[in-house]
Formats: structure tokens, sequence, C-alpha cells
């Protein structure tokens, strides 16, 4: 598959996606997407930008159990975040592959900090299964090394460029257990004991 970097329309899309939640838990994104870009509903200034936008945000929606979105609703702000951080690494295999290959291993090796050369070279490296990398410009290699950045950053994930877990209770770690995605308890660097304890508790 692709590698898509459609996610550099925006990165998390926290205030887009909490403007438009009522038409996501209602299954109205498809019937409405007219109505919220002609009303600008999620308060974009360029239509051009707020179709793009809204895309992605119809996308996302689709890639996951939407039992999230009521999880969503109810969220705090921080798991709110958590919660869209999920969403983007189900939805985008480069930003999964990201964190696997890189953060992971470098939370392990105890090198806290995040270089814009690290994900050149996951970029380079990732270019012999993904030839589409070659083709992109240097505006849009350097708009994903950009956004991906960001993405850490908005999770909770880099702080200061440092790499940090993600703090939550136990409950709403389970949340993704039970969806069947308990790796996500590695991607939000959650250690071992952490770990058994919240998978556990099940």
């Amino acid at each position: 598959m692709k590698y898509s970097v459609s996610f550099t329309a925006g990165s998390l899309l926290l205030d887009e996606t909490n403007r438009i939640l009522k038409y996501i838990l209602n299954d109205e994104l498809e019937l409405k997407k007219e109505e919220i870009i002609k009303k600008n509903i999620i308060k974009i200034n360029s239509e051009s930008a707020r179709k793009r936008v809204l895309q992605e945000i119809r996308l996302r929606a689709r890639k996951v159990n939407k039992s999230l979105w009521g999880k969503f609703a109810n969220a705090s702000l921080k798991d709110k975040k958590i919660l869209l951080f999920y969403v983007v690494v189900k939805t985008y295999p480069i930003l999964s592959d990201f964190v696997k290959d890189v953060i992971i291993d470098k939370w392990k090796s105890l090198k806290l900090d995040i270089a814009d050369r690290e994900i050149e070279v996951f970029l380079d490296k990732k270019s012999s299964e993904h030839p589409e990398i070659e083709d992109w410009s240097e505006s849009t290699r350097e708009k994903v090394i950009q956004v991906i950045k960001r993405i850490m950053k908005e999770a909770g994930l880099l702080v200061n460029n440092q790499l940090k877990p993600l703090e939550s209770a136990d409950h709403f770690w389970k949340f993704f257990v039970q969806l069947g995605d308990p790796w996500f308890l590695d991607y939000a660097l959650l250690n071992r004991e952490q770990r058994e304890r919240i998978i556990g508790k099940l």
C-alpha cells in the first residue's frame, strides 16, 4: 500500500473534529458534507482548505471503531489528543511505521530527542519498499517532516523535543485493548509493568 501523506492537511485536527463531532456520532458526515463546507462549521477561511480537512476527517472516521467517537465526546482534552493520535496511526501507515521503527526504538534505548534528520533517514530507508517517496517534491518531504513532529507534540509524546510517555488512567488504556489494539500501549510508550497491569485487568 502506498504511503499517503494527506495527513499534512492538518495534524491531529482536534478543534475541527470537535466542531463536527455531532455529525460523526450521527453518521451524517457523508450526508451533510455540503452543509459543513458551505456553513463553515469547521471555521477555516478557504473553502478548498475546508474541503481538504473535511475529507481527512471523513477518512479518519472510517478507519476506527465507531465506539471511539462516543469515548471521544466524553473525554478530557488530554485524552481527546491521545484518541486522535490513535486515529492517525490507524489511518496512515507512514505514521504507524514511524512510531514503530523510530519512536519506540529510541525510547527503549533512552535516546529521547528527535531530530529532523532522523525522520529523513526513516524516509530514505522506507523508499526501497515505498518508491513513491522518491517522487515527492522537496517541499512535500519538508512538510511531512514538519507535520510528523507536530503530531507528536500535539499528542504529548514530544515535549521540549524530548520523548515522553502518554499519561492517562488505566481504564482509559483498557479501551484500546478492548478494541483489539493492545499494540497502542507500546505506541503510547507505556512501560511493561503498566501494559501488563492494564491488559491483566481486563
